[in-house]
Order: C-alpha cells, then sequence, then structure tokens
C-alpha cells in the first residue's frame, strides 16, 4: 500500500512530490494508530455511559486481533500520509481503487480502503461535544 501510494503520486506529480520523509511520517503515524487501536480495544465500553456508541462499535474493537490491529494501522496511516493529500476527488477515487485492489488481495472482508477511516471519524465526531451550530457535515469530519 505504501508503494503504491508513493508511486501513485510521484506518477501524478513530479519525482520530489514524495520522499522518505513520506515514509517516516507513515511510521510515526503506524505506531500512533496501532497504539491508539489497541487502547481502544482494552476499554470497557459497557462501562462508558456514551449513547453514541453502539454494540457493533464494541463488537469491532474488542473483536480487533493482532492482525487486524496492524492492518488497521497501515490503512489509517496511508490515508493520512497520502490520500488525504489528494485534492482533487476523481484522483483521489483512482487511489482508493488501487489501494481496494490490494486490500482485498489480503482481507476479504474490508470491501473498502475508507472503511475504517471513515469508521473512526464517525466514532470522533460522535464523542465529542458539538456546540450550538456545528453541524457532522464532511468538512468537520
Amino acid at each position: 500500500m505504501i508503494n503504491t501510494s508513493q508511486n501513485f503520486i510521484r506518477d501524478r506529480n513530479d519525482k520530489s512530490s514524495v520522499s522518505l520523509r513520506e515514509i517516516r511520517r507513515f511510521n510515526i503515524f503506524y505506531e500512533f494508530f496501532f497504539d491508539y487501536l489497541k487502547k481502544k480495544k482494552e476499554i470497557d465500553f459497557d462501562l462508558i455511559e456514551n449513547k453514541q456508541l453502539n454494540n457493533e462499535d464494541n463488537e469491532f474493537y474488542q473483536g480487533l486481533d493482532e492482525y487486524n490491529l496492524q492492518v488497521y494501522s497501515i490503512i489509517l496511516s496511508v490515508f493520512v500520509c497520502y490520500y488525504l493529500r489528494i485534492t482533487d476527488n476523481n484522483t483521489r477515487n483512482e487511489l482508493e481503487n488501487y489501494l481496494n485492489k490490494i486490500l482485498n488481495k489480503f482481507d476479504k472482508s474490508l470491501k473498502e480502503f475508507t472503511y475504517v477511516p471513515k469508521k473512526e471519524e464517525l466514532y470522533i465526531v460522535n464523542n465529542i461535544e458539538l456546540g450550538k451550530g456545528i453541524a457532522k457535515n464532511r468538512a468537520l469530519l
């Protein structure tokens, strides 16, 4: 996924548009997301008074095994380091299609590359207090 993302951005921009800095950034995000998901796995959601968290979320996080923790951390890291830097929706969709093909080779249960990032966005926005007049729209997510 990293190699595909690096080459994808390099092919659409110039050769210096991505470098080892992105790989270093990826590693930093990977460690962060791995720890983040591991801590969420260990939370007893039944003790949290939260109307936004449903049983599906509880089962999702507590059901993460070591393999899924790694895969989801990779997905979130690629999402932040490469996917979000693309501003054109068509180009983003093109990268997403490439990444979906790679993902489906290793994990048939995840149909979409953006499933995990969207799940995390919703989890975060549903667990913060929004001021009056602030909508849960795409810009906020």
